[in-house]
């Protein structure tokens, strides 16, 4: 339902896969009614790029993270550093 409700304001485009943005919205709403905060991905074509406008526009708050720019902890704490991180 969760889906559903994402997919109907949510303008695909016209050079994505069809079937991969609709089952990257099925994880995003999995993310959203399981109250995640993170997603970690590889996929910046179409998960990261649909999640950011899901998140510009309120519907979500769950955050992308790109296995690719590497680990930071700081992601899950505020942006925060602990004392002992480089």
């Amino acid at each position: 339902m969760t889906a559903g409700l994402l997919m109907r304001n949510l303008q695909r485009d016209a050079s994505d896969d069809r079937s991969a943005v609709k089952d990257d919205v099925k994880l995003i709403a999995q993310a959203i009614c399981e109250s995640l905060t993170h997603i970690l991905t590889e996929d910046a074509q179409t998960l990261v790029k649909y999640l950011k406008r899901l998140n510009k526009d309120g519907a979500s708050s769950v955050k992308p993270i790109l296995l690719a720019d590497g680990f930071d902890s700081a992601w899950f704490d505020n942006g925060q550093r602990g004392l002992l991180s480089e």
